[in-house]
């Protein structure tokens, strides 16, 4: 029998608003309470992790050049265009080759 991996559910997120939505599947999924016993038991409900990085400037962000690219592109992409958005780019270039 082959087994799964522990697999842990992370939403990345890099909105201009702060998050609001619940963090649990089961309070997204209209009428979940008043499901019956036997079937909430086929229905997944678990916690998801959040991580926001709307928050954090480009000195906060830690890890490798791969995540230290996507998440300053992923901050940048929605709040900048033109050429404060190319200076992102040359960012994560210089990450690249950090």
């Amino acid at each position: 029998m082959k087994e799964l991996p522990i697999i842990i559910p992370l939403v990345i997120y890099h909105g201009q608003t702060k998050w609001k939505i619940p963090t649990n599947l089961s309070e997204l999924i209209n009428g979940y309470e008043a499901l019956p016993k036997e079937v909430k038991e086929y229905v997944p409900d678990f916690k998801y992790l959040l991580y926001d990085i709307s928050r954090y400037s480009d000195e906060d962000i830690k890890g490798s050049a791969e995540i230290k690219i996507l998440f300053t592109l992923f901050c940048d992409i929605v709040t900048k265009t033109g050429e404060p958005l190319f200076h992102s780019i040359q960012r994560a270039l210089y990450y690249w080759l950090e």
